[in-house]
C-alpha cells in the first residue's frame, strides 16, 4: 500500500522548516529609540569630549539610560566637526552597545551661535545582554545639543537583527 502525502502535511512540513531557517537566520525588527540627557564636556586643545548620560525609550529595551563617550574638534572652519565615539543604551530587558561610524558629526547653528549643535550620522551596533545579545545592525541618529546648558536630546532609528 501506497501512502500519500497529502497537502496538510506537505504544509507543515514546510512551515516547521520556515520557523527552523527563521530561528537559524534570526529575526529583524524596526527599532527606534528617544533619550533626552546632559552631556558634560572636557576640552583639551581644540579636541572636546562630551559624556552625554540621559534616560528614554527604545525598542526591544524598553525604557532606561544612555551613556557614552564622543569626541569632535572644536577647530573646524565649515561649522561641522566630525565625532567618533562609543555608547550604550540600557533597559530591563538589556544593553545595545554602540560605535559611532565615519561620517558622524556635529554642525554648529551658525558662525555666530557656536553653542546650539545639531548631529547626525550612524552607530553599529557592537554588541549587547540581555535580549540583545546577538544584536546586529546599524543605527541612524539625528539630535540636538546645548553647549551653553549641556542639554540633548537624540532620536536612533533602524533595523536590528537578533
Amino acid at each position: 500500500m501506497k501512502r500519500f502525502v497529502g497537502p496538510v502535511s506537505l504544509i507543515a512540513v514546510l512551515a516547521a522548516a520556515v520557523v527552523f531557517v527563521g530561528t537559524a537566520v534570526g529575526s529583524s525588527v524596526n527599532f527606534s529609540a528617544s533619550y533626552k540627557g546632559k552631556a558634560t564636556e572636557v576640552k583639551n586643545g581644540s579636541m572636546v569630549t562630551a559624556t552625554p548620560k540621559g534616560t528614554g525609550t527604545a525598542t526591544l529595551i524598553g525604557k532606561g539610560t544612555m551613556t557614552g563617550k564622543v569626541v569632535g574638534d572644536s577647530n573646524s572652519t565649515t561649522g561641522c566637526s566630525n565625532i567618533s565615539g562609543t555608547g550604550a543604551l540600557k533597559g530591563a530587558k538589556g544593553t545595545l552597545n554602540l560605535k559611532l561610524l565615519t561620517g558622524s558629526r556635529a554642525c554648529a547653528a551658525s558662525q555666530d551661535d557656536q553653542t546650539h549643535l545639531t548631529f547626525t550620522g550612524k552607530a553599529k551596533v557592537t554588541g549587547g545582554t540581555g535580549a540583545l545579545k546577538k544584536a546586529s545592525g546599524t543605527l541612524s541618529f539625528l539630535g540636538h545639543y546645548n553647549r551653553g546648558n549641556g542639554a540633548y536630546d537624540v532620536k536612533l532609528v533602524g533595523t536590528l537583527k537578533h
